[in-house]
């Protein structure tokens, strides 16, 4: 009978709810790839690649350029340009920047680029943490020479980072697919029902019965628990003040912008010490929880929809005004090319 079911729901996704909807966008853009590994960062954004697939949202299209000098390693393309070694800003993050669930042409980024004229790439990872921007940067983005770095930053990065970490530290032979180590650190059990679970959630309807709920109370739970480690919160500081010294030596500043997921008083104290400690550094802060949300929470006309809290169009769109106004506030953009 399920299988039933998950044929129909996987052959017409318009007729379930729109977490369902979310979901099968997901699989159809990017169930041909599904994070390769990398030795030194867990998983890469693979290029060149090319997909698109249409949902409640409309057509959404997904492509990704190499990095200059590389053949497989790239980032999700739709602003940066048409020099392919120079762009005007960079943009790293998780799946908030990447911005899955909309256009290649209606990302923030790609908004920030329509509002600014400059080029943006998006260096998103999804599903990532902080400490793997750091070499991604390293290593790839600043190939492309930016004149201002962008960072995104979410509570479950202090998690992600914790995982990230205890991978990290394996010797290099006995690390593994980074992702099936993360389910194993979500799930706290073997290795083989870590693979297991992976598995499992290919399945829209046996993920959804069997493991979502629970996934998502043990990941916020694990996030919040990180969020009060004073530990968690220097490495977190830490990785930003490494890119920050690494963008600064090509001359480009660099913005961290703590997304909206943040508001609510869950996260309030992790919240105000994490932006005390990035301005301690002399790293400027955007906090959009308190310009998106009031005390009775944030619009939900600016996400997915359901409890899924990725911005739609017109929250990517509310995200890159904010961005453009806090930038041209402080002085940030930089000087036209000339």
């Amino acid at each position: 009978v399920w299988l039933a079911f998950e044929l129909v729901l996987q052959s017409s996704p318009g007729l379930g709810p729109e977490w369902l909807q979310a979901e099968s966008l997901r699989a159809a853009l990017i169930g041909g790839w599904n994070f390769p590994g990398h030795n030194e960062m867990g998983i890469f954004v693979p290029a060149p690649y090319s997909a698109q697939a249409a949902w409640k949202e409309g057509l959404v299209r997904l492509r990704h350029r190499a990095f200059p000098g590389e053949a497989s390693v790239g980032y999700r393309a739709g602003a940066e340009g048409p020099d392919p070694g120079r762009v005007d800003i960079a943009v790293l993050g998780d799946s908030h920047a990447y911005g899955l669930e909309v256009d290649e042409d209606s990302t923030w980024e790609s908004r920030l680029s329509q509002l600014t004229g400059f080029s943006v790439a998006n260096l998103s990872l999804p599903w990532q943490g902080t400490s793997q921007y750091v070499p991604l940067f390293r290593r790839y983005g600043s190939r492309l020479h930016p004149r201002l770095v962008l960072i995104t930053i979410c509570p479950n990065d202090y998690w992600d980072n914790k995982v990230f970490r205890s991978w990290e530290e394996l010797p290099t032979d006995r690390r593994g697919d980074f992702l099936i180590h993360k389910w194993h650190a979500l799930y706290g059990r073997s290795a083989r029902v870590a693979s297991w679970v992976r598995w499992l959630r290919r399945s829209r309807v046996l993920r959804r019965a069997f493991i979502a709920r629970r996934e998502t109370r043990r990941y916020l739970m694990l996030t919040q628990k990180a969020s009060f480690s004073t530990r968690e919160r220097e490495q977190l500081v830490s990785d930003v003040a490494a890119l920050q010294k690494t963008a600064a030596a090509r001359g480009a500043p660099l913005v961290a912008i703590l997304t909206d997921i943040w508001w609510g008083r869950m996260f309030q104290e992790p919240r105000a010490q994490l932006q005390r400690s990035l301005r301690q550094r002399g790293i400027p802060v955007l906090d959009l929880s308190e310009e998106l949300c009031g005390p009775g929470g944030c619009p939900r006309q600016f996400t997915v929809g359901g409890s899924d809290p990725h911005w739609n169009a017109a929250g990517h769109m509310r995200v890159a005004g904010e961005v453009v106004h806090f930038l041209r506030k402080k002085r940030l953009l930089p000087p036209p090319r000339r």
